[in-house]
This record gives C-alpha cells, sequence and structure tokens, in this order.
C-alpha cells in the first residue's frame, strides 16, 4: 500500500481545516485518502484504515460514509464481471473544497418541482407548438410580402426566438423559488409567441 503513496506528511489544507462541515477524524481521512489516491484511486479497505487509525472497522464505515455523503470523497465498487462479488472498493477525492459549502435550498425546490419539470423536459413539443405559431404569426404579419412568406423555415424562427430562449435559461440559471414564478415566465414567451 505505501509504495504507491503519495505521501504529503501531515499537512492539512486550508479549506479542509478551517471547514465547519467535518469533523477532526474526518479531516484526517479526507487528507489520508488523497494521499492515497493516485492515477487508479485509493484501494485502502477499511481493515487497513482500522489498523493505521487504531479504530473499529464499523467507525472507518461511518466516517467514509460521511465524506461521501458531504461530497468530499466518491466511492466506487468494483464487481466480479457477470456477478455480484465485490472485487474492490474505489475511493477518490472528488472536488476541491471550498472553506464553507453552502447547501442550495432552492436547487432543492427546483429538484422536486414538478410543474416546473414538466415545463421544461417538453420543450420539443412546446418548441413545436410556438414554432406553428411564430410561423402563422409572421405570414399574418407579412403576408402582402411573398419573400418573407415563402421561406420561413426553424432558421427564421431560431434566429427571432434566440432571446426568448436566452430568457428562459437565463432563468432556470438563477433558479426560479416559485413554480407559479416559473409558470408564468414561460407562459408570457409562449404568448408573446402567438400574439
Amino acid at each position: 500500500m505505501d509504495k504507491d503513496r503519495r505521501f504529503e506528511g501531515i499537512w492539512i489544507p486550508k479549506e479542509i481545516w478551517l471547514s465547519n462541515e467535518l469533523t477532526t477524524q474526518e479531516k484526517i481521512f479526507f487528507v489520508e485518502i488523497k494521499s492515497l489516491d493516485n492515477k487508479d484511486g485509493c484501494f485502502a479497505s477499511n481493515g487497513y484504515f482500522a489498523d493505521f487509525f487504531k479504530i473499529s472497522k464499523t467507525r472507518v464505515s461511518l466516517v467514509i460514509k460521511s465524506l461521501i455523503e458531504k461530497r468530499y470523497i466518491k466511492s466506487t465498487i468494483v464487481y466480479k464481471e457477470g456477478t455480484k462479488q465485490i472485487l474492490k472498493r474505489v475511493l477518490n477525492v472528488s472536488f476541491t473544497p471550498s472553506i464553507t459549502k453552502v447547501k442550495d435550498p432552492i436547487e432543492e425546490k427546483l429538484k422536486d418541482n414538478n410543474t416546473l419539470n414538466n415545463i421544461f423536459n417538453n420543450t420539443t413539443t412546446l418548441r413545436r407548438e410556438t414554432f406553428k405559431a411564430f410561423k402563422e404569426r409572421f405570414i399574418k404579419d407579412n403576408s402582402n410580402n411573398k419573400f418573407y412568406t415563402r421561406g420561413i423555415g426553424w432558421e427564421t424562427y431560431t434566429a427571432f426566438i434566440i432571446n426568448e430562449e436566452r430568457l428562459i435559461f437565463n432563468t432556470v440559471s438563477h433558479k426560479i423559488l416559485d413554480k407559479n414564478e416559473a409558470f408564468e415566465v414561460w407562459k408570457y414567451l409562449y404568448k408573446e409567441s402567438i400574439v
């Protein structure tokens, strides 16, 4: 185990040391896993960590589980081909943590917001309907000009609607708090393309 080790001594990065989210034991585990995480990952078993830290395997499992849940490390299980037999577990440092990790309640609301999910999962149907409405409006507005009405297609529609689509994506990326607000934004954009 020690021959593949990228030993960093006892230095703990300040982002880890100052983290209020991690216990002292989790901080030390993180640094140990990081030092063992080479190009193929960290293959250390719970038994190895138990011997190294002089704690029980149960406690090792709890600390590793906590680091995974807090997204400081990730765990991959490798199975024997064609079976459910576990060959090994691979641990990897999953990100460079910041000093404070802020849980985003807005993101949680968006994840479970069926109305918002339905609106944005059905964009293909809505785009077709919006295109049809746009085409009808465009032909009506330019009925005297045969040049415009003959060649209307996706390119014309795309050029016209790009600002509305940007607004949709910007709205989603700013994480709308309220499902009614998301629905109103979509309704407004859809109505504007029909008028």
